[in-house]
């Protein structure tokens, strides 16, 4: 058995455990103590580990502190990016290894040892907290901030290595923690909690944060020489001063934006004669995170060009937490009648993670997608895995764009450099709200800071708003215990490698503290 499975079975031992069952207990006895919906989620558990275990070689997925998969180190030693992983952090595989870093080329020096090279910021768990939209955020902190200190960036191997042409080293050492500040808010259903656990993990030594209010020129306090931790989804505001700079860092490399330009200039403008406006709707987990704060699901050349990106699939299943909110489809044709008629010949481009749904339902507008487009990846870069760039290259080309509470089509609206451009987003409360990409926050979040029935109120209003009285019922029933589960397991993980000692080399004790930048 490996150690994958040895760990799941020790989580499942502490979850029976704390609902008095035991090795002895009867299958009886189980169903008597969880109730048929508690035990189908704790198969569910058990299934999404076990059956990833069973197969002969690791995925990027079973990678522990100290051990990486084969193909992905002869990936990092061809200098080559680690395949993109598009498992949602929802999903149990994902939470059963949080906590898992890639480990740096000097895994042996421990994080409080003293350095003495050039000044650097690094973040280990890059690409461990959300997929390609967090990643690019994230990302773009990392520079903001490096350069306000005149630090070099170490990040592991992601994606945007190959996409934008990106120069930087991977994390040649561990260094002392720093973490965000838990005053923000990010689309995660774990953030406070992974943050404790990084602050609890550091036995005892202080941990720095760093709030929006130091993205600064006139900060005289940031640490340096650090691992930084955290999503950094802050107010868009503390990012404009840097706005060219980002800008400029997610143009993809000359031969990925020209061959994607072509298609959009020929096929989709008809060389000037279209206005682009773009959707994305996003559908799926956040139909299943109602109760949290934030799930709820000009022209250039005389044409404009309307994306939609409906993001449709994972938003179906995080109904509890404060972002995952599905936006229905009609919020999006409401909004499109209205301004159809004020655009000259406009045509329709979506991306959603639903798109048969989204074809059905707007097909009125006759909305093109990236596959009719025929816009796929050129060979050459093929065997990242990220399928999802041609949607995101496409919505930041959009003359209008209209998206979901996505971080994935809000980092597009921040790449966008078309002139003109106007930006919307579906709002669970106000429908579609135009928004300034470079002075608004990054995701929609309900108030949390009301008590327990208040707030449940407020998900199943949401809930039956958005997608009507049968996913209602659903996630009563089914979807928020099963939420709920997913938070026991998430804080049993992690409990797990505080006790256990399994923690990450950029937390292990030391004594010394980490510099000061001197700005």
């Amino acid at each position: 058995m490996g150690i994958k499975s040895r760990e799941m079975i020790g989580i499942l031992d502490m979850l029976l455990s704390q609902a008095g069952l035991n090795h002895a207990s009867s299958p009886a006895d189980v169903r008597e103590k969880l109730g048929n919906d508690g035990t189908e989620l704790i198969m569910r558990f058990y299934q999404s580990t076990i059956e990833k275990d069973d197969k002969d070689s690791l995925t990027s997925e079973s990678m522990t502190i100290s051990s990486i998969s084969d193909e992905e180190e002869m990936n990092v030693e061809g200098g080559k990016s680690a395949k993109y992983k598009k498992e949602t952090e929802i999903a149990l595989s994902r939470i059963f290894t949080l906590g898992n870093v890639t480990p740096p080329l000097n895994a042996d020096i421990a994080p409080f040892e003293p350095y003495h090279g050039k000044p650097v910021i690094t973040m280990t768990g890059f690409g461990e907290l959300g997929r390609f939209g967090n990643q690019l955020l994230q990302y773009a902190f990392l520079r903001c901030y490096a350069k306000l200190v005149d630090a070099e960036v170490q990040v592991p191997y992601w994606v945007g290595k190959d996409l934008f042409g990106l120069q930087d080293d991977v994390v040649q050492r561990a260094l002392p923690a720093v973490i965000e500040t838990r005053e923000t808010k990010a689309n995660s259903t774990f953030t406070d909690e992974f943050l404790q656990y990084i602050t609890q993990s550091n036995d005892g030594m202080p941990v720095p944060e760093v709030d929006p209010s130091q993205l600064n020129a006139e900060s005289k306090d940031l640490p340096v020489n650090v691992d930084i931790w955290g999503w950094f989804q802050w107010h868009t505001s503390v990012y404009k001063h840097f706005k060219e700079s980002i800008q400029d860092i997610f143009t993809p490399v000359p031969s990925l934006k020209n061959h994607f330009d072509k298609i959009i200039d020929e096929k989709l403008r008809e060389n000037g004669k279209r206005t682009v406006v773009g959707c994305h709707l996003r559908l799926g987990d956040y139909k299943n995170i109602a109760a949290s704060s934030f799930g709820y699901v000009a022209p250039l050349n005389g044409t404009w060009n309307v994306g939609c990106h409906l993001r449709l699939g994972d938003y179906k299943n995080i109904a509890a937490s404060s972002f995952g909110y599905v936006a229905p489809t009609q919020w999006y044709l409401e909004w499109l009648e209205e301004i159809w008629p004020t655009l000259e010949n406009p045509v329709l481009f979506v991306a959603s993670d639903e798109v048969d749904t989204v074809l059905r339902d707007f097909a009125k507008f006759r909305p093109i997608t990236s596959e009719s487009l025929g816009a796929e990846l050129p060979e050459s870069f093929a065997d990242l895995g990220a399928g999802m760039f041609p949607d995101w290259y496409i919505l930041s080309q959009c003359d209008v764009l209209a998206i979901s509470n996505s971080t994935f089509s809000f980092s597009a609206c921040m790449a966008n450099q078309r002139a003109n451009a106007r930006f919307f987003r579906a709002h669970y409360a106000d429908k579609m709200v135009e928004i300034d990409p470079w002075n608004t926050d990054v995701i929609v979040h309900r108030d949390m800071n009301k008590s327990a029935l208040a707030r449940s109120v407020d998900t199943l209003r949401i809930l039956y708003d958005t997608q009507g009285s049968r996913a209602l019922l659903q996630n009563i029933f089914f979807e928020i215990p099963y939420y709920g589960l997913r938070s026991v397991i998430m804080k049993t993980v992690l409990l797990k490698k505080l006790v256990l000692g399994s923690q990450p080399p950029q937390l292990a004790k030391e004594t010394t503290q980490p510099q000061a930048a001197v700005v």
